[in-house]
């Protein structure tokens, strides 16, 4: 008995049915929204997403948009977006290699993007978030 469990990874088959269980009771849009966080540094597709989660494009397209409100493509950029405005503040990269780093083709369009959905360009967005770290500093001396 004590050896038996070696050749599956110290695993009982139990416990491996358990863990699949609890996997696929994990709704296909809440994986998809951790496989989207996994893998920001991509470019995701709807049909990657869909064979990720086993389902039709189609039907995961609709059934996104119903649990979320918003589109996979505009939940993606919307994801990105925040991601670099966190980045451009607590990171030393340039608003160049973050564009780079989340995947967009090229440094006009995420500019363009951050704009859309941020209000500002990614370098005012930057100077106005670390001026109030800055004050913030002071604040507290």
């Amino acid at each position: 008995m004590l050896f038996s469990s070696i050749g599956n990874g110290g695993v009982s088959d139990s416990e491996r049915t358990r863990r699949l269980s609890a996997l696929t009771s994990i709704s296909p849009v809440a994986r998809c929204v951790d496989y989207i966080a996994d893998h920001l540094h991509c470019k995701i597709s709807l049909g990657e997403l869909a064979d990720y989660v086993d389902l039709n494009p189609s039907y995961l397209s609709r059934l996104f948009k119903k649990e979320t409100g918003s589109t996979i493509s505009e939940y993606i950029m919307r994801t990105k977006i925040e991601t670099a405005g966190n980045m451009l503040i607590y990171s030393e990269y340039t608003s160049t290699e973050i564009a780079s780093i989340l995947a967009f083709s090229d440094q006009s369009y995420f500019t363009e993007m951050f704009h859309k959905y941020m209000g500002v360009t990614p370098k005012k967005y930057q100077s106005m978030h670390l001026r109030e770290i800055e004050m913030g500093k002071e604040g507290k001396k």
